[in-house]
């Protein structure tokens, strides 16, 4: 029987707190793009992914909001992809057993 380490695994919440006031405010910003943009992301195995328009502007954008995410939400594993039709970015959160569903409860600003 093999069982997981996950002592080492970031706890499945958010912690807000690890941003700035400023910090807070840009990322609601860079959320409500992203979900105008794309509002119904895709399930996937381990997360859920959105496919957004491949524009330079964006791509630095969803780059700035994965590195916020990252901070208030160290459990995700976040991608940010050019895909290869050269006209779709996908901002692609993911991460361990429960994040899937944790995601899907409508955690995610809108």
């Amino acid at each position: 029987m093999t069982t997981t380490d996950t002592s080492n695994r970031p706890a499945l919440a958010c912690d807000m707190t690890a941003l700035t006031p400023e910090e807070r405010e840009r990322h609601a910003s860079l959320w409500k793009q992203v979900r105008a943009l794309a509002p119904e992301p895709q399930a996937t195995a381990s997360g859920v992914a959105f496919r957004l328009p491949a524009r330079p502007d964006l791509a630095r954008d969803l780059v700035e909001l994965a590195a916020l995410e990252q901070r208030c939400c160290p459990f995700l594993r976040i991608v940010v992809a050019f895909e290869p039709d050269g006209a779709t970015l996908t901002l692609t959160l993911e991460g361990d057993d429960g994040v899937r569903e944790f995601l899907a409860g409508d955690v995610l600003p809108r």
